[in-house]
C-alpha cells in the first residue's frame, strides 16, 4: 500500500529518507533495551538477539541508513546540528559492531563505510575532494571515538540497575527444551 501512495508522488528520497530514520528510531529503541537488559560479558556481544552475529548484520544496516542520511544532508546543503542523529548514529552502530566481533559484518561495515566516503567524495566534493574526505572520515572518527566509551559505560550502567538480565541465548535453548519435551 505504501509503494503504491508513494509511487504517485514521485518523491522517492523522501521515502527512503523516512525508511532510513526509522531504521535508526528502532534501533535506538533497541540499543536502549539491549542496554538495560543485556549486560556485557567476556565474550562476544549479542544484545538482544539470539547470536552476535545477528546483532552485527542489523548494525551494518543501521550503519548503511546513517551514512544514506549523512550523504543527503551533506548534498543538500546541512548544519551541525542536523548531522547529530546521522553521526550519532554511526558512532553507536560502530561500537555495538566492534561488541559483537562479528568480522563478516565488521567487514561488510568497512566495506560500506570505504565505499561511501570515495562516493560522496567523488559527486560531493567536486574541487575540494581531498579537504572533503579529510573532513568527513574526521567527523566519523570522532562519532566513534565518542560513542564507544559512552554506549560501553552505558551497557555497565544500565544493566546494573536491572535486577533481572536477559540472557537471550539461554532463553532460546530454554524454549526449544521446552518444545521437544512437549513433542516428546
Amino acid at each position: 500500500c505504501l509503494f503504491f501512495i508513494w509511487n504517485n508522488r514521485g518523491d522517492y528520497d523522501v521515502l527512503f529518507a523516512c525508511l532510513c530514520r526509522a531504521v535508526l528510531w528502532f534501533t535506538g529503541a533497541f540499543v536502549l533495551a539491549s542496554m538495560l537488559f543485556c549486560p556485557l560479558t567476556g565474550a562476544q556481544y549479542a544484545g538482544m538477539f539470539t547470536n552476535p552475529n545477528t546483532l552485527g548484520q542489523y548494525m551494518t544496516v543501521t550503519l548503511m541508513a546513517a551514512l544514506s542520511l549523512m550523504g543527503a544532508k551533506l548534498r543538500h546543503g546541512f548544519s551541525i546540528k542536523s548531522l547529530f542523529l546521522p553521526l550519532a548514529a554511526i558512532g553507536v552502530a560502530a561500537a555495538f559492531l566492534i561488541f559483537s566481533q562479528s568480522r563478516t559484518a565488521l567487514v561488510a561495515a568497512l566495506f560500506v563505510l570505504v565505499l561511501w566516503l570515495v562516493v560522496t567524495t567523488w559527486f560531493d566534493h567536486k574541487g575540494k575532494r581531498l579537504r572533503g574526505l579529510i573532513k568527513t572520515a574526521a567527523a566519523l572518527l570522532i562519532s566513534v571515538v565518542v560513542c564507544y566509551p559512552l554506549c560501553f559505560g552505558a551497557i555497565q550502567l544500565f544493566s546494573g540497575l536491572v535486577n533481572h538480565p536477559v540472557d537471550m541465548f539461554a532463553l532460546e535453548q530454554h524454549e526449544a527444551l521446552l518444545a521437544s519435551s512437549e513433542q516428546g
